[in-house]
């Protein structure tokens, strides 16, 4: 994770739950460095690395053993191509910067599927459905031309993306 792409971050709780705050890297580190590295190793955790890329964490009421995880948000968007005319492409980018073409030449069947708390995936979500959205998948579909009669061929790729919902 890029320090620069961060959201925020989560922490599990011993029940297994998370809670999640927003918050740029520098706002919850507190310093990094070989210094770190041995606080970390002198409470028992695997310092295998580069010391200068560990950090002591400033968020409140963490322990030795808490599990962390550091998130950033990024932007996806499905739109016509700018470097593949007449097909679609996948824009890609950190929440609130550009977007770049990421893939280019999918059909206008690609899409983004919600899943709402259950194992369905649906093809569109209303407003009301936003809180209840816990996953999200990209299905890419896209045709490679005839060079040849009968050369062609349809594909598709289908991913499901991790999700944490900040409705």
């Amino acid at each position: 994770l890029d320090q620069g792409e961060m959201g925020g971050y989560g922490v599990r709780a011993t029940d297994g739950t998370w809670s999640f705050q927003s918050g740029a890297w520098s706002s919850i580190v507190l310093s990094t460095g070989a210094a770190d590295a041995g606080v970390c190793a002198a409470a028992g955790a695997d310092t295998a690395g580069v010391a200068s890329e560990f950090a002591r964490l400033n968020i409140p009421s963490l322990s030795v053993g808490d599990v962390v995880m550091l998130y950033r948000q990024v932007h996806f968007r499905l739109a016509p191509s700018a470097l593949a005319p007449g097909s679609t492409a996948l824009y890609r980018g950190n929440y609130g910067e550009s977007l770049a073409e990421f893939a280019t030449g999918l059909s206008a069947q690609s899409r983004f599927e919600y899943r709402r708390g259950d194992t369905i995936y649906y093809p569109t979500v209303s407003s009301a459905n936003l809180p209840s959205i816990d996953g999200i998948r990209f299905v890419a579909e896209a045709q490679v031309p005839d060079s040849v009669p009968g050369g062609g061929f349809r594909y598709g790729w289908t991913v499901t993306l991790p999700l944490r919902n900040a409705w």
